[in-house]
């Protein structure tokens, strides 16, 4: 019984492992979108001072440009922030992953040791009862041979300690993970909605853009 539930908490322990690196994998592709929106929408707030300086320039005709440039300005500044927040979030859960797979291979460790002592003591319990039954006349090696079960069966009792305050650690960390991977959820919809609002705004300049240039090619040839 004992060594059936030292395997099945070894197998909880591998799953619980496979479900860290999934998690760690799911972090890492975040964080290469947060990677992609922060390059654009640098990129972006570079073009938009660039559209604003040229808007400036056209005087009255570039006013409604230069109020669409300066928004996906602010825009592109607010994204750029959410996205350090963001990877904040992500080193604070990678972190968080890294020390509960630490953990968690403490634990299997542990429960390796528990495991072969298991063992260990069913097979020396095996021998106490084939001595008891062929020499029933050996007290004194029975004797001795429940000393090494009394002693291993402290050790057992030891690693089991160990093995429990080790799996409480990482319960905790799981909380701290789930905690860190929802800040991480959160903060990648908020930058998924502020990258809709970029792009919007960027299609709005664009517009402006070509009704400016429509404007200025109708003032340049005028009907006769």
């Amino acid at each position: 019984m004992a060594a059936e539930k030292a395997n099945y908490n070894q197998q909880q322990i591998g799953e619980t492992t496979n479900a860290m690196h999934q998690i760690e994998e799911a972090t890492r592709k975040i964080a290469d979108f947060v990677q992609i929106i922060t390059e654009i929408s640098e990129r972006t707030n570079l073009l938009s001072l660039n559209a604003a300086i040229e808007a400036a320039r056209a005087g009255d005709a570039g006013r409604g440009f230069a109020v669409v440039a300066g928004e996906i300005t602010r825009l592109a500044d607010q994204t750029q922030q959410s996205a350090r927040e963001v990877e904040q979030s992500i080193d604070a859960t990678l972190e968080s992953i890294q020390n509960g797979v630490h953990r968690v291979q403490s634990v299997s460790e542990n429960m390796t040791v528990i495991l072969s002592e298991v063992q260990n003591i069913d097979s020396q319990v095996k021998s106490i009862e084939t001595n008891a039954s062929q020499h029933s006349d050996n007290v004194t090696g029975i004797t001795d041979s429940a000393q090494i079960v009394e002693s291993v069966i402290g050790e057992i009792h030891s690693g089991a300690n160990e093995q429990k305050r080790a799996t409480d650690e990482v319960e905790r960390t799981m909380e701290d993970i789930n905690r860190s991977s929802q800040s991480v959820s959160e903060g990648a919809g908020h930058l998924a909605s502020l990258a809709g609002d970029l792009n919007h705004l960027a299609e709005t300049m664009l517009a402006e853009v070509e009704k400016f240039h429509l404007e200025e090619g109708a003032s340049s040839n005028p009907e006769d």
